[in-house]
């Protein structure tokens, strides 16, 4: 077995043979055969059926109260992740999975049944790579070897932990990326003008809608997330164009203008009026080329995007990396409509960046998840 490969196991499972301990100190019943195997298992060979094991684990506030009798003084959640690190050493041949419940939150399973001995990257079935999504501030990762980025460095903000090492990759000075809109509120549209300037509700406007209305009173808005370290702060990108797709034939010319969120992260819309509006302008402000009715509208956006990677860079540079947000509205001529995310996800307006990416060393990072009221830290959990 490798130690560093089946750590996810050990130390989650930690917590499920806690359950064991509270349950001698209330019954007296021998270990069953549920527990053990006639056989045995190993990495290359199925030499057995393994029972499989779910512990459903109390993690309620009463959890946090001192345990009776106990000599130490400690809480019972204490007692609780102290057995569970002197009894995980011996278990063997079993499939177990974690869950726990409390009062207000239900019983989420933090980890699903997995064969104790087995190898991180085993656990969830993948095509190509395995990750698992995130809670904010209950988990992180720390760049061990490699790059992008310093060697130390801890990122609390990633939406997705990615369980694979990275390769090393050339330097790329014309590297291409697509970004495409992520969620239904990254799209929306405000009144502008008339007695309902700044609305963001009913059937017209808003962060449901299923297109855009270019037109003399709405302001448009599209935000765009990015993996943090794909674009360096204060990175000059060599090209930018946001895609628009059209949703009904129209006619006639158009002109619109083009600006961006001036901020270091931006937030997804809400239903507030003024939400649009209301955010800081870039200085920089794009009149488009004249639209006539094409099937997409592609506008050059470069000069807009490069103002925001680039803030603060006489300092340090302060843009988080992880988010671009662009305005839009008519500036002159015909309306037209184009598609939002609600409208259609294969239509929803697209963000090309082409940009000079840096050679890349292979890395590895190491991961740490916080498992709430249990106070188990699970650390060193890499690929192999």
């Amino acid at each position: 077995m490798s130690t560093s490969s089946s750590l996810i196991h050990k130390a989650t499972h930690i917590a499920l043979m806690c359950a064991l301990v509270f349950a001698s100190g209330t019954t007296n019943a021998q270990d069953t055969e549920i527990y053990f195997s006639g056989g045995t298992i190993s990495a290359s060979t199925d030499q057995s059926i393994l029972p499989n094991v779910l512990f459903i684990l109390d993690t309620s506030g009463s959890m946090t109260s001192n345990l009776s009798g106990d000599p130490d003084g400690r809480s019972r959640i204490e007692v609780l992740r102290d057995s569970m690190a002197s009894i995980i050493q011996n278990l063997n041949n079993v499939n177990v999975g974690l869950m726990r419940f409390t009062y207000n939150q239900g019983g989420p399973v933090l980890f699903p049944i997995s064969y104790i001995d087995g190898t991180l990257t085993d656990v969830v079935s993948e095509t190509d790579t395995n990750s698992f999504t995130t809670y904010p501030a209950e988990d992180g990762e720390e760049l061990l070897s490699g790059g992008p980025g310093t060697v130390g460095d801890v990122s609390l903000t990633e939406t997705v932990h990615k369980i694979a090492n990275t390769a090393a990759a050339a330097a790329d000075p014309n590297k291409i990326i697509v970004l495409t809109v992520a969620n239904n509120d990254d799209d929306a549209e405000e009144q502008y003008g008339g007695s309902q300037n700044g609305k963001l509700t009913g059937n017209d406007e808003g962060i449901d809608d299923a297109e855009f209305d270019v037109n003399d009173d709405t302001l448009n808005g599209v935000r765009f997330t990015i993996s943090s370290g794909t674009i360096p702060k204060c990175t000059t990108v060599n090209d930018a164009t946001l895609t628009l797709t059209k949703t009904f034939s129209g006619s006639g010319n158009m002109t619109m203008k083009v600006w961006g969120q001036n901020s270091d992260s931006t937030n997804t819309f809400q239903e507030t009026r003024y939400d649009i509006s209301s955010r800081p302008d870039t200085t920089t402000i794009i009149t488009t080329p004249t639209y006539s009715g094409a099937a997409t509208f592609a506008v050059d956006v470069k000069t807009v995007v490069n103002e925001i990677i680039a803030r603060n860079c006489g300092t340090t540079g302060t843009w988080d990396e992880s988010s671009l947000t662009l305005f839009f509205l008519k500036d002159s001529g015909s309306s037209y409509s184009f598609r939002t995310r609600d409208g259609s996800v294969a239509d929803a307006p697209t963000l090309t960046l082409d940009y000079p990416a840096a050679a890349v060393s292979a890395s590895t990072k190491i991961f740490g998840i916080h498992f709430d009221d249990l106070n188990i830290q699970v650390i060193k959990m890499y690929a192999k």
